[in-house]
């Protein structure tokens, strides 16, 4: 853990001690909010400041964020500060400031892990030493293992954000702030994976949590051997007796079982998985370090990816969409043309025939500046009427809800136009806030700015936001928000070639307007919904190929994603109508071309004209604008029965492994060089035998194509060039989980990929 002690720095800071923890044991994601830890011992006066934290950017202290302190004397208080996802370096600073005076001050550093590296945080002691997940993480990745204590938890969600998988064992969860368990049960519904390990301190690990988990934990008793979990991983297990905690099945799916006693139980929880052993993981369960990673290889397998995080990928159309301000419309051209066509006749001609008539042509020294003078406030005014007397705060927010959750995860863009030169500051509900590095002329918002964040227990406090006139200043802010999720009937039934998805949906108390139903590249349009009503959903999933009306095939959904805003839009002039032009750039920004879209599954996407956060200009009068996108990830009914499924490219998401492949554009491949894709159906539809596997691809340029054997762990040559391939041993191109890894290799020549699509068939 980066766990570092500070020594005061001036004589005012006497008394005072500083520890900071930084991250996860000291890892934190690059693409991710990361959680910093502070404890703060007081044995002098009442102290009343300010904690600073600065990233050492460059040999610059650059400002990041702040938060208020009060510390009696005597005290000893934990402040948790977020850094935000801007690609910061690893060395960081913090400060305890009071009336401009620096008290105590720390240097500490962080170890940043990849956007597609998997990062497993491990709590108590009982899991043992658990290191040998670094090699279960997925192929093409490098797993990191972090052990950390329950305080250091953060109670933000966003916090929770870089973490994969979650160990809890032997660990007291009551001791959990209310707080932290809601941030733990929202993270799980967002996609995250909570393992919790039973044993002899299982009841104490479940105390705290019980809600989240699929059982109801009971009293420890002894058996003396493993037998089912032996038989399930294929090893030889040390002589026992072992302790078990006794478990009664409540939400779930048993995965183990031995005799009567569930030994491994999963839930489903919104986005997420919550997994319960009832078996204890130290040190003495295992003999071989591999016979672990069997175990660990099993859960972490069989969960599915998380949906993609929706997030501002793209700066420029950000930046468009947050200056396209409603009701703030500059003149057309023509009047702009007519005020100068008035202008250049009235100081000229005209105001030279008059003189001339009235025979005081000497008098044109005093009409010329007064007709300037005239026409300059003329078009002052002008300008002062459009911009208006108050600042607007334009709001472009992003909520999407996973299934079943009352929680959804907040992405917005907000700017602040001001009429004048003006300073202001502003009140975000939420804790994540940060500028948005939008400068494309050069200049690094980390060290240039002169506003302050404060993380406050209301939200965040930004200090000084400095506008000109007419200017617009952005800021990128992220929470999770209470919010009243879709009711939907859905079910998905397998058909000759796919399946067909029906059933009905009710909307919540907000009006979704053009709305409509997405599920990979197929979508119904189900127009404006009301506050309450319901509409009727029937989707066929076929077509392995979307075409556009009298043009080529497009880039299918699976991967690529490129027609995802036109999708939600529907048809319209994006570049004529200021409502669409706002919203097309708005969906560009967040669904650039070749990025990850929705994710597999079944989505609801509607626009509205109110969401979260609340933004308030502090202190004085101000006008709100607000555009909501909301994407509502809902829940679909399976058939139970043993069948044979035929599963189109739609309802498979495809993606590169690497984060610099995906977009803005197809991804290039150079001469002699490889991109990986990694395929997952999705979670809800699984097959037990794969009898069947199509890819096709589309490009330009000399490719080889290959599949990762998952039996073998090598690659196995699919074929050469573009078109459609059948995969010789399918079942063995598919993980446990479902996952399909796709290598695309050129030549000499570079190429282009326009198109990559999965398809499979078999039982279920």
């Amino acid at each position: 853990m980066v766990f570092l002690l500070a020594v005061p720095v001036l004589a005012q800071g006497e008394g005072l001690v500083m520890s900071v923890s930084g991250g996860f044991d000291g890892y934190c994601r690059r693409d991710a909010w990361c959680p910093v830890r502070i404890v703060l011992s007081n044995d002098g006066p009442d102290v009343e400041g300010e904690l600073h934290i600065l990233e050492s950017y460059s040999f610059v202290d650059a400002p990041t964020a702040a938060k208020p302190v009060s510390l009696p004397s005597h005290s000893r208080k934990a402040y948790f500060i977020y850094l935000p996802p801007i690609g910061w370096s690893p060395y960081w600073k913090i400060r305890l400031v009071a009336d401009g005076e620096v008290l105590v001050e720390q240097r500490f550093s962080l170890r940043v892990v990849g956007g597609v590296d998997p990062l497993y945080v491990v709590v108590g002691e009982g899991a043992g030493n658990l290191n040998f997940l670094t090699d279960v993480a997925p192929p093409g990745t490098s797993g990191r293992v972090a052990y950390t204590s329950l305080d250091d938890l953060p109670p933000d969600p966003l916090g929770w954000e870089a973490v994969d998988l979650l160990v809890l064992a032997d660990a007291d969860t009551s001791a959990l702030s209310l707080d932290q368990r809601r941030a733990l049960e929202t993270w799980v519904a967002h996609g995250g994976h909570l393992v919790v390990i039973g044993g002899s301190g299982g009841e104490r690990t479940a105390a705290g949590i019980a809600g989240l988990l699929p059982v109801t934990v009971g009293p420890v008793r002894s058996v003396d051997s493993l037998w089912a979990l032996e038989e399930r991983l294929g090893v030889v297990l040390p002589p026992g007796p072992y302790i078990l905690t006794e478990a009664t099945v409540r939400e779930g799916e048993v995965l183990l079982k031995q005799g009567d006693l569930p030994l491994i139980v999963r839930r489903a929880y919104g986005s997420g998985v919550v997994d319960f052993l009832a078996f204890g993981t130290g040190a003495d369960l295992f003999t071989r370090w591999e016979d672990g990673a069997r175990l660990w290889s099993s859960l972490l397998e069989t969960t599915g990816s998380p949906p993609p995080r929706i997030a501002f990928r793209q700066g420029y159309p950000a930046m468009e969409a947050v200056g396209s301000i409603p009701d703030l419309v500059a003149p057309s051209v023509l009047h702009l043309l007519a005020f100068v066509l008035v202008y250049t006749l009235l100081v000229g001609p005209v105001n030279y025939l008059v003189l001339k008539r009235l025979d005081r042509r000497e008098l044109a020294w005093a009409t010329i500046p007064l007709l300037v003078l005239a026409f300059t406030g003329c078009a002052y005014l002008t300008g002062f009427q459009i911009r208006g007397r108050t600042p607007i705060v334009h709001r472009l927010v992003a909520v999407r809800v996973p299934p079943g959750s009352d929680v959804g995860r907040v992405t917005a863009a907000v700017g602040i136009f001001s009429p004048r030169r003006a300073t202001y500051d502003l009140r975000i509900a939420g804790t994540g806030v940060y500028q948005a590095d939008w400068d494309f002329y050069g200049a690094d918002s980390r060290t240039d700015r002169a506003d302050r964040v404060m993380q406050e227990a209301e939200g965040a406090h930004v200090v000084g936001v400095r506008v000109d006139v007419g200017g617009i200043r952005p800021f990128i802010a992220e929470t999770y928000a209470d919010v009243t999720p879709i009711e939907a009937d859905l079910r998905l039934t397998p058909r000759t070639g796919g399946f067909r998805l029906e059933g009905s949906i009710r909307n919540g108390p907000i009006r979704l307007t053009d709305a409509v139903l997405i599920v990979g590249y197929e979508e119904q349009r189900l127009g404006d919904l009301e506050p309450g009503a319901e509409a009727a959903a029937q989707l066929d999933l076929y077509a392995s190929v979307r075409t556009t009306p009298g043009g080529p095939p497009t880039l299918a959904g699976p991967y690529g994603w490129g027609d995802l805003p036109e999708r939600i839009l529907g048809q319209g002039e994006y570049w004529t109508d200021r409502d669409l032009y706002r919203k097309y750039q708005f969906l560009s920004a967040l669904f650039p071309y070749s990025g990850p879209g929705l994710g597999p599954g079944v989505h609801l996407v509607g626009w509205a004209e109110e969401g979260p956060p609340a933004v308030e200009v502090v202190d004085r009068p101000s006008r709100q604008r607000v555009t909501a996108l909301y994407v509502y990830d809902l829940p679909v009914a399976m058939p139970e029965e043993d069948i044979g499924l035929s599963i189109p490219p739609s309802l498979i998401s495809c993606v590169p492994e690497e984060e610099d492949q995906r977009a803005p554009y197809d991804p290039y491949i150079g001469p002699h060089q490889s991109v990986i894709f990694r395929c997952t159906p999705w979670v809800a539809i699984r097959i037990a035998q794969v009898e069947e596997m199509e890819v096709t691809l589309q490009g330009s340029g000399e490719v080889e194509v290959s599949a990762w054997d998952w039996e073998k762990g090598d690659w196995t040559v699919v074929g050469t060039g573009w078109g459609r391939f059948t995969l010789s041993s399918p079942d063995a191109a598919v993980s446990p989980a479902g996952a399909i890894r796709l290598r695309v290799r050129t030549g000499a020549v570079p190429t282009t990929i326009e198109r990559l699509e999965v398809a499979i068939e078999g039982q279920r």
